[in-house]
């Protein structure tokens, strides 16, 4: 889970420097608003995802703290049944 979330925030990170990017011509050029929209549009998608997972990553380390038996079995298993695939 902590490895998905690593991901999202780099993904969110490259989308933010994308979307800087295209501010930065914008200000130059008025004539690129199809590039901005663009990248607008994947920055707030991206934005959106990284807060559900954090809300997520945090609910995972609340039950894992609150239930750690239950949780390491649970985790067990699910690790076993993931790696069969």
């Amino acid at each position: 889970m902590i490895l998905i979330h690593i991901g999202l925030h780099f993904v969110f990170a490259l989308s933010t420097l994308m979307y800087a990017g295209a501010v930065l011509l914008f200000f130059k050029d008025d004539r690129k608003h199809n590039i901005i929209f663009w990248t607008v549009l994947v920055y707030g998608s991206i934005l959106s995802t990284t807060a559900l997972s954090d809300l997520f990553l945090a609910l995972d380390r609340y039950i894992a703290i609150t239930y750690p038996i239950q949780y390491l079995v649970s985790m067990k298993s699910k690790l076993v049944l993931y790696s069969t695939f």
